[in-house]
């Protein structure tokens, strides 16, 4: 397998099809193969991938394929391939019977960037990665398809099923649902007139709403003080009542925090160039509420990711120690 020196780009056959989902072909031949942030990349390729399991909710298999993925989209080392390919055969045939949204929405974007990264696209995996957009999971008395998800709630679950869903969409080669997704997307940023179906949960904290609770926004606008670009639902999940913050609250911010990040980083893959200025900024405004609460760098390796992307994507200088990966995503240190 590749060890740590540049390979000679020149000699190198292209990946199958003209674009990723991730990131343009060229852009990725353009990228290092030395340095702490390849290396690292390099050794989660090449060491244990783990077994995918998405009935597990923390399983970072997806996380893991990933690096193998981007290593033989950028060297062309058909080892790497066979190891993601490896994975990959298996995700139909898994069993979902204790899945729960949560669980796949976690995951399965990631195998989504992977497949695309190395091009396989086997009718049966095809089939199953667009059918289990809207199949029903069960297992949860509201939340029960990725889709569903997706558009009903505001809090992690949301945004980690629209973060998938995109990736699948994308993968699938679905435009319509893309276009679809991108308009909850801004909703979720503070565009009611993009999307507004979002519906409260039991956790719910009127407190840490901006304005008319009846026209809530699930991340904050500017201009509301302290409360400005939290993530309503989620900080909600602190113990204590508004305007308490607690390591809760924050956690389950980071969740929403990743998942939007990596919303963002394919929607403007796909073309959504000003993502990241939707709603007046709203991405940043989220990440800076958090680090206002001593919430950067992240305390948890699965999240470790957002600053770079934030700080490339803002021009900031968001506390931040190496990427690594989360679930389904990472390696930001390394990509652009």
């Amino acid at each position: 397998m590749v060890d740590d020196r540049p390979p000679e780009a020149d000699s190198r056959p292209p990946v199958a099809g003209s674009r990723h989902l991730l990131i343009d072909p060229a852009a990725l031949d353009a990228l290092p193969t030395r340095g702490p942030a390849w290396r690292a990349l390099l050794d989660t390729a090449s060491g244990d991938l783990g077994d995918p399991d998405l009935e597990d909710q923390d399983n970072t298999n997806a996380g893991q394929t990933l690096a193998a993925a981007l290593v033989y989209a950028r060297t062309r080392e058909e080892p790497f391939r066979e190891r993601v390919v490896e994975q990959l055969e298996q995700l139909p045939e898994l069993s979902l019977d204790d899945a729960r949204v949560l669980s796949i929405a976690r995951q399965l974007g990631g195998y989504a960037i992977s497949a695309d990264l190395v091009g396989y696209r086997e009718p049966e995996f095809v089939e199953f990665m667009a059918d289990v957009r809207t199949r029903d999971i069960g297992n949860h008395g509201r939340w029960t398809t990725l889709v569903q998800t997706s558009e009903d709630t505001a809090n992690n679950w949301g945004t980690w099923a629209l973060a998938s869903r995109i990736a699948l969409s994308l993968y699938v080669d679905d435009r319509a649902d893309v276009e679809r997704a991108a308009d909850v997307f801004r909703g979720f940023l503070g565009d009611r007139e993009a999307y507004a179906g979002f519906q409260p949960t039991d956790a719910f904290e009127e407190g840490w709403v901006c304005g008319d609770p009846e026209t809530w926004v699930p991340i904050n606008p500017a201009g509301c003080g302290e409360r400005s670009g939290a993530a309503v639902e989620d900080i909600s999940r602190t113990r204590g009542p508004y305007p308490e913050v607690d390591g809760q609250g924050l956690q389950y911010s980071w969740e929403v925090l990743a998942g939007i990040t990596m919303t963002a980083v394919l929607l403007e893959e796909a073309g959504y160039d000003d993502v990241y200025d939707w709603s007046d900024g709203a991405i940043l405004r989220a990440a800076e509420f958090v680090e206002r609460h001593d919430g950067f760098p992240s305390k948890y390796a699965s999240t470790q990711y957002v600053a770079w992307s934030l700080n490339r994507a803002y021009d900031t200088d968001l506390p931040a120690k190496p990427a690594g990966y989360g679930r389904q995503f990472g390696y930001t240190d390394w990509l652009p």
